[in-house]
């Protein structure tokens, strides 16, 4: 079977774009994955802040209830050794 040169050269163009189209879809697949593993990562660390932040708001709860109402630990410096 003889093929004409022009309908080689558009297969290997045709050829090429599949290819790239591959390489494409693999790279999204990829990416897809990590912002996959990333979106969890954040979720977690969100989890964790808020649990920090109540746990803050409770002690600072507990200061104003047993503390000097005058005085705020934030205001002094590093403790002295």
């Amino acid at each position: 079977m003889l093929v004409h040169p022009a309908a080689l050269v558009t297969m290997s163009k045709q050829q090429q774009l599949t290819e790239r189209l591959s390489a494409i879809e693999s790279a999204i697949a990829h990416l897809q994955h990590d912002l996959d593993q990333l979106n969890g990562v954040v979720l977690e660390q969100t989890g964790r802040l808020t649990t920090l932040d109540e746990s803050l708001q409770r002690l600072e709860q507990r200061l104003r209830e047993h503390g000097d109402e005058d005085h705020d630990p934030r205001d002094e410096g590093p403790a002295s050794r």
